[in-house]
Formats: C-alpha cells, structure tokens, sequence
C-alpha cells in the first residue's frame, strides 16, 4: 500500500463522520459498517430490510442502523439519502452529553446498547425539505479534511433541527401510509432525474403510459398537488440546493435547475423557503 492509501485509510478511522448522499432506483444492498449509520430520507420511498424486519421509509423518515449491520434499501420508484456515518466512540462519547429525550439520541444510545434495533422517527416532509440543504452542505464539507469542525457544527444544527421537529414521538415499527400509484412513482422518477426537460403533462403521462387526466388524478390522491406544481417544487428545491452547495449566482442556479425565466423562479421560491434565493444564499457563506 503506498503511502498515500495509507495517509487515507488513516483519515477515514480517525474521522468521526462521514456523510454521503445517493439516489437509489433499484434495490440495493450494502455491507456491514463499524460505524452506526443515520439515514435522512430526503426525497421518494422505499423498504429498508435489516435483521429479519422491514421498515417502510418515505420523505421526512430518520433512521438509525446499528453498527456490522448490513441493510437492503428496496425503492418504490426512487428514494433519495443523506447518510450519516457515526464513528462508535464519537458516539459514545457525545452521548454522555445529550439528553435521551432527545428522539434521535435515544434511538443512537439503542443502537450502541442493542445491534439487532432499528431506530426509526418521522419529521414532516417540509421539515426535510429545509433540512436538505444543510444535509448536502454536511456532505460537501465531508468531503474537505480542513472542514471538520464546520461539519461538526452542521451535524449539530441537524440533530438540532430534529430534535425539535420530531418533539418527543419515537417509531419502531411501519409507518402508516401507503406507497404512490406505479404511473405517479414513474413519474416522479422522470421529473426528479430530468428537471430541466421542458415538460407537459401529456408528455408526462404518454411517457408512463397513461392519460393525462388519470395522470392528474394520481399526483393529486398521492402527492395532494399537481404534476405541474411537483416539477416547480423539484426545480426550487434544486435551486436551494445549488445556492447552498456552490458559488453560482441566482440566475445561474435557476438555469440549471430548469427554469427559463429567473423571475419567476425567484418567487417561486421565496413562496417555496420564505426568503429571495439571494438571502438564502447568504445563509451559506463560503462555499
């Protein structure tokens, strides 16, 4: 092993989070971790799998895996993640500080005390959707051995955030809820990986094989909103996320996130996050 292999597998140990963010659209496993893992469902739906039990999963669901577990994520259409990767000492010892009313805390004291638990809490979808930011940002700043205290800090303002939207209501079992409609999921998955297409809802629907009304009637029992009204959701959400994560301009992140017209993607959003996109990316200094 050369020495610089050695230099990074010496930083991988000694760091005491990792983060990592992925869509998944098909079923996939993952291997045992030394580290107990924190799961953020960002965006979509899907079954985890792990020591003989199943957990439903949707936008909003956090859940902790203990260590040397090794998860089977099966997505409904597609789910999106930002993962938390918890060294077990770091744990153990920030534990020691944090109350256990604390949902998420509780569930990260479980994992140490039993391998066999799955933890699992739900924050309302608009929570997640601020979270997210904050979320990417964590996996930006993973990535830069100079930046773990800022990511220390980051971690901190989730747990935070969590913390306080979750109250004091833990799940372990399924959540209630059941899964969108195969036309609505196909969809979604077009939007979400194609949100800079110039698409109609006819388009949408002869793509997934069915009728523009039966289209509209799907989004709207599953989704409560339009498909129209889902994409302008995707592409604001994926300007938020460019303004956190890079130094492009305003105009420049409403271009590739798929608007035409930066006007009318800076009151969309500002309707969407409740500030002008150029405030909330003052929120993200230094990027």
């Amino acid at each position: 092993m050369s020495k610089l292999q050695l230099q990074k597998s010496s930083n991988h140990v000694r760091t005491p989070v990792i983060v990592r963010e992925r869509t998944d659209f098909t079923a996939t496993g993952a291997g045992p971790d030394e580290r107990v893992r924190v799961v953020f469902v960002l965006n979509g739906w899907a079954y985890l799998d792990a020591e003989a039990r199943s957990e439903r999963l949707c936008c909003g669901s956090v859940v902790t895996i203990p260590a040397d577990t090794a998860p089977w994520l099966r997505p409904h259409g597609l789910v999106r993640t930002a993962v938390f990767h918890l060294h077990r000492t770091y744990v153990a010892d920030q534990l020691r500080w944090l109350s256990r009313h604390h949902p998420l805390v509780h569930h990260l004291h479980r994992s140490l005390q039993d391998p066999l638990t799955l933890g699992h809490i739900k924050i309302p979808s608009h929570t997640m959707q601020a979270l997210t930011p904050l979320l990417l940002r964590a996996t930006q700043l993973a990535c830069t051995s100079e930046s773990e205290f800022a990511l220390l800090a980051t971690v901190s303002k989730v747990f935070d955030a969590v913390g306080k939207a979750s109250g004091s209501n833990t799940f372990t079992g399924n959540l209630g809820g059941r899964f969108p409609r195969r036309e609505t999921a196909a969809a979604m998955q077009l939007l979400q990986s194609h949100p800079d297409h110039g698409w109609t809802v006819g388009d949408l629907a002869r793509t997934v094989l069915v009728s523009t009304a039966q289209l509209n009637r799907a989004f709207r029992a599953d989704l409560g909103v339009s498909p129209a009204a889902y994409l302008r959701q995707i592409r604001v959400d994926r300007m938020a996320e460019l303004l956190s994560t890079t130094t492009i301009g305003v105009s420049e992140a409403a271009s590739a996130a798929g608007w035409s017209n930066p006007t009318v993607a800076s009151r969309a959003f500002k309707k969407r996050y409740g500030v002008s996109p150029r405030a909330f990316a003052a929120a993200y200094p230094g990027v």
